[in-house]
């Protein structure tokens, strides 16, 4: 899970952006750095349930996007990504 603590570790620094700004005296960006911080935190909660959660065949309805990855969640197996609007959901590629 070496994706999930990037960004987590990302999220960090910005909220040590935010201190140093605040030092500095440039309140605006400090506040953007804290938006940003939140939102790279708020993204890695449900990471290990999102990623983990690998379906057998696609939904009806989902389309395949073409994408293959390694398996964000853990596992050393490859997955398809498949879309039905903006939803997106993993299932064990083929290949």
């Amino acid at each position: 899970m070496v994706e999930r603590v990037i960004v987590r570790g990302i999220g960090t620094l910005s909220f040590v952006g935010v201190i140093i700004f605040f030092i500095v005296g440039i309140p605006a960006i400090a506040v953007y750095l804290g938006l940003a911080g939140i939102a790279f935190w708020v993204f890695s909660l449900g990471w290990q349930k999102r990623y983990e959660s690998v379906l057998e065949e696609p939904p009806e309805g989902f389309q395949p996007t073409g994408e293959v990855y390694n398996n964000p969640g853990g596992s050393s197996s490859k997955v398809a990504v498949y879309f039905r609007g903006i939803r997106r959901v993993y299932v064990k590629s083929q290949d």
